[in-house]
């Protein structure tokens, strides 16, 4: 629930496109970093939010079925990394933290469905705000239940509550860190407490305005071309009303990624989106919702950075691909036009041309008179 991007975009690879990541963090500052460190990440299904745990709370209601908090916290397992550290925990150690941590935790305990799992997770060895915030959860809600987690080499039982892990920096590889593993208990069958389920799409018992939309048949998760499926789904109006220039524009992206189906289209201004088919409460704020696929400006499409971290060079049908090594990447990430070769050349046409890097996405230029004029997001673009 909180991270410049290291957990969330490992949460969002492990989740293959399916369901819906909402990620957040307090720090309007960190969660812009959310966002663009997703972005180029290439994922699709996620909403980046930056409220407090009660406004979650009051939003979603009991729905998520797996919750990870990474707590704020004195951070003595970062003193190794960042000696500046020191300092801040001279100021404000753990007694500043634990409360703020307790209250974190019990109200991701509120949003977590029956059955879900929830990690508890610091980068500080202080049994204060580790085990003991944890103990203090397991008292006041008695539905939850400590899982054993699976120790990796080196790794350390919790002080007092050993189904905990320690890992330590003389132990393992990287910093130091604290996790407990939570599961809640499924409820009784004549408990009312709403829940709902992301993974099938379910709505039963889901708090008002959650509702997923374009729930009908199920994607073609196979694995084989489903260009012409998409391309009827686009036809048809079933992923939204798609204007004429972007669904000429997509048409031109033969690609077997379900997001192409599963998602929907909105339109805000210029701005054209595709966001997961739920309707999300409208009474947070979301700095991302879905993916922004490109801008409708005077009737001519021009598609975005986040689109083009999606697709690789099998997926569109005009695309330069460089290697790794290849000068002109650096240049390309600099914003310069970049020049072709006579072979790259005969392969395009005039218009949008995908860059990639061994066949990874990284970028759009546009074609023509024998150059590549640059398209690179220019926030991104290095000193």
């Amino acid at each position: 629930m909180r991270g410049a991007g290291g957990k969330a975009t490992e949460l969002a690879s492990r989740l293959k496109g399916n369901g819906l990541l909402v990620a957040n963090d307090v720090s309007a500052s960190r969660a812009k970093a959310l966002v663009k460190n997703l972005a180029v990440w290439g994922a699709a299904n996620v909403c980046v939010t930056a409220e407090t745990p009660e406004r979650l709370f009051e939003a979603f209601g009991c729905f998520f079925d797996k919750i990870l908090v990474d707590a704020p916290c004195s951070g003595e397992g970062m003193f190794r990394k960042d000696s500046s550290l020191i300092a801040s925990w001279m100021e404000k150690g753990p007694e500043e933290y634990a409360p703020l941590q307790k209250a974190i935790l019990s109200w991701a305990v509120r949003m977590l469905k029956p059955g879900g799992m929830l990690l508890y997770s610091t980068c500080t060895f202080s049994e204060e705000e580790d085990e003991a915030v944890v103990a203090d959860a397991l008292e006041r809600f008695p539905e939850l239940t400590l899982v054993p987690a699976k120790r990796i080499e080196g790794a350390a039982p919790g002080r007092g509550l050993e189904s905990c892990v320690r890992l330590y920096p003389h132990r393992v590889e990287g910093e130091g860190h604290f996790a407990a593993l939570l599961r809640k208990e499924p409820k009784k069958e004549n408990d009312n407490e709403a829940a709902g389920s992301l993974r099938n799409g379910s709505v039963e018992n889901v708090p008002s305005g959650w509702k997923r939309k374009n729930a009908g048949e199920a994607s073609d998760r196979s694995g084989n071309d489903c260009t012409e499926k998409i391309q009827k789904n686009l036809r048809s109006g079933r992923s939204g009303r798609f204007p004429g220039e972007v669904r000429d524009f997509f048409a031109r992206i033969s690609c077997t990624e379900a997001w192409l189906e599963e998602f929907r289209y909105e339109q805000i201004g210029e701005q054209c989106l595709l966001v997961p088919p739920f309707d999300l409460p409208k009474s947070i704020r979301y700095l991302r919702t879905g993916v922004r696929v490109g801008t409708l400006k005077r009737g001519r499409f021009e598609p975005s950075q986040e689109l083009a971290m999606l697709l690789d060079s099998s997926c569109f049908d005009a695309v330069l691909d460089l290697e790794a090594e290849d000068e002109r990447v650096l240049r390309y990430l600099k914003g310069e036009t970049i020049a072709l070769e006579a072979v790259e050349t005969d392969r395009l046409a005039e218009g949008w041309v995908l860059v990639c890097v061994d066949g990874h996405g990284l970028g759009w230029g546009k074609y023509g008179n024998g150059s590549l004029k640059n398209k690179y997001y220019p926030g991104w673009r290095l000193q």
